[in-house]
């Protein structure tokens, strides 16, 4: 038995300690995702790395990780995670992503986050536009006139209880189709965070789940001629958390 901080399913600060944890549940949740949603690439928590046996096996499988806090992010550097495994998600409590950090994906969601992170000269950085955006269209351009950012995907979170996100996730495609026509521009990646099946977490439920995900993909691509993106799928800290 460990002792863990939950998380809320947004990225974001992270909630008051709640309940003990059993270390050995977590990792076999952690498994069970990274086996149910074949034709996916998945993304965890950095806050589990708090877990050692969790942090062994995410370093021998060098699945992705997404940082939401200072905490994490060092988290994941002293764990040895190579860059181009870590997602961030900058906010209040996450500051600029630094030397240690580049070729890290970067999320962004605002014009602010864009400038911060194209400020500091000689850094090229791989850069996710939040599809939930007052302005996805307006925040791609701003993203694409500054010659050290790469617009290499969107970035979609699911709302509570939505384990699909087919409005969202469609919409999302309609936003690349846009960006390709408007700036000659190929985005290859789509994410989509806040993944969780609930406590019934079974090999074939998120099987079954990565495969609506994907129909709707396929529909929306075929829809706006559009090449299927790469998908990768991020569940909660929630999600993975069992408690006793």
């Amino acid at each position: 038995m460990d002792l863990v901080t939950r998380a809320d399913r947004a990225p974001g600060p992270q909630a008051k300690l709640l309940a003990p944890v059993d270390e050995t549940a977590v990792l076999d949740r952690c498994a069970q995702y990274r086996d149910g949603l074949k034709g996916a690439g998945v993304s965890f928590p950095a806050a589990l790395l708090r877990f050692t046996t969790v942090r062994e096996w995410m370093r021998r499988q060098r699945v992705a990780l997404h940082v939401t806090t200072d905490g994490e992010l060092a988290l994941a550097v002293v764990a040895g995670t190579e860059p181009g495994r870590i997602v961030i998600h900058p906010h209040e409590g996450l500051g600029r992503p630094t030397h240690r950090t580049v070729g890290a994906r970067v999320v962004v969601s605002s014009s602010g986050q864009v400038a911060r992170l194209a400020a500091p000269a000689g850094e090229r950085r791989q850069v996710l536009v939040d599809a939930t955006a007052d302005d996805v269209s307006a925040l791609a351009s701003e993203v694409l006139a500054h010659g050290r950012l790469d617009l290499v995907g969107l970035h979609c979170r699911l709302a509570l209880g939505d384990v699909v996100g087919a409005l969202t996730v469609s919409r999302a495609i309609g936003e690349m189709s846009w960006i390709q026509r408007r700036h000659d521009v190929l985005v290859t990646q789509i994410s989509v965070a806040n993944l969780d099946v609930g406590q019934r977490c079974e090999r074939w439920i998120l099987r079954r789940v990565v495969g609506a995900i994907s129909e709707v993909i396929d529909d929306a691509c075929a829809r706006h001629r559009f090449p299927r993106p790469g998908l990768t799928l991020a569940p909660t800290c929630g999600a993975l958390l069992v408690g006793q």
